[in-house]
């Protein structure tokens, strides 16, 4: 970034013990409907992968809305609940074409792939769901993220895929031949409008149906430690890229060898910064770059300054007073 442009943070800096008063994510009670209506028939449900009737329009790469600055906006921070990795909880309403009009339903096993959680984490929330409905059990298989996508696709379209399953917000347009419309004896759009945040209809509609629940929302925010601050002689914690530079430098530890003991904030790479894409992006985006073109003056002088957290710290300061 320029000399006029240093001041801009990336980062919302929270402390630990801070609550927030805000909603930052869509609520979660609805993640597994309370009844089954037993007037759904078969024909009332689309199922994964069918090819009746011509499919939702696919959504091109048109990005959310970005957000308005006012005049004082850039020395102020960005990043508050930025829904930058939602999952989203999908139901393959495939257990609706189990009922019969008239009719109550057999035994119903379902499958619930999640991806961080362990299975206990969900024990209390499946049991209270077949207490209620002892006629279904649920079965919680935790899957690991790196091959997840390909794996769900894969299982799928094979015909042996989960019940219940999460994906990425930002996958829907590709996953549009092996998910089910929300059917609307479960919810009407007008209730899930009602339901959820603007995000999540945004996300999660094309044409006019929506696919998914929203579950989660993941949030980009820096956390700072009040004692390491403290110690250090940092009252206020930083606010602008002068204040974190400068805090960077007077947090970090090093030894008579120079290895660096305790790191003062961790960016400038990409292979060991979690979301690092993320951070980049909304950098890009808070200088005026566009993502669609990183040859630009302003892409050019994020990725620049990205990548001198992550060298010596006396060259960034040599070349700003150079």
């Amino acid at each position: 970034m320029s000399d006029q442009n240093t001041n801009v943070p990336v980062f919302e800096t929270v402390p630990l013990e801070e609550e927030h008063n805000e909603p930052i994510s869509p609520p979660t009670d609805t993640v597994i409907p309370e009844e089954i209506p037993e007037e759904l028939t078969p024909e009332d449900v689309v199922k994964p992968g069918s090819n009746s009737g011509d499919g939702p329009p696919l959504i091109g790469d048109d990005l959310p809305p970005m957000m308005e600055e006012d005049g004082d906006n850039k020395k102020r921070i960005i990043f508050i609940a930025v829904g930058v990795v939602v999952f989203i909880l999908v139901f393959i309403f495939a257990l609706a074409a189990m009922f019969s009009l008239g009719k109550k339903p057999g035994k119903i096993e379902l499958e619930y792939w999640g991806l961080w959680e362990d299975e206990k984490i969900f024990e209390g929330v499946i049991q209270d769901y077949e207490t209620q409905h002892p006629n279904v059990n649920i079965t919680y298989i935790k899957q690991t993220p790196e091959d997840y996508r390909l794996k769900l696709v894969t299982r799928i379209n094979e015909g042996n895929g989960p019940d219940i399953f999460r994906f990425h917000n930002t996958w829907l347009p590709s996953m549009v031949d092996v998910v089910s419309p929300l059917p609307s004896k479960i919810m009407s759009n007008q209730e899930f409008e009602k339901t959820f945040y603007k995000v999540a209809q945004t996300d999660l509609k094309l044409g006019d149906a929506y696919y998914g629940l929203p579950l989660e929302i993941d949030g980009l925010v820096l956390i700072y430690n009040n004692e390491l601050l403290r110690k250090a002689g940092i009252t206020t914690p930083p606010k602008t890229w002068e204040d974190l530079l400068s805090a960077a430098n007077t947090l970090r530890v090093q030894d008579a060898d120079g290895n660096i003991l305790t790191s003062g904030i961790s960016l400038g790479t990409a292979n060991n910064i979690e979301h690092f894409s993320d951070i980049l992006g909304w950098m890009l985006l808070q200088n005026g770059a566009s993502l669609s073109n990183l040859n630009s003056n302003e892409a050019i002088e994020v990725l620049a300054n990205y990548r001198q957290f992550a060298e010596p710290p006396l060259n960034f300061l040599e070349r700003k007073n150079a």
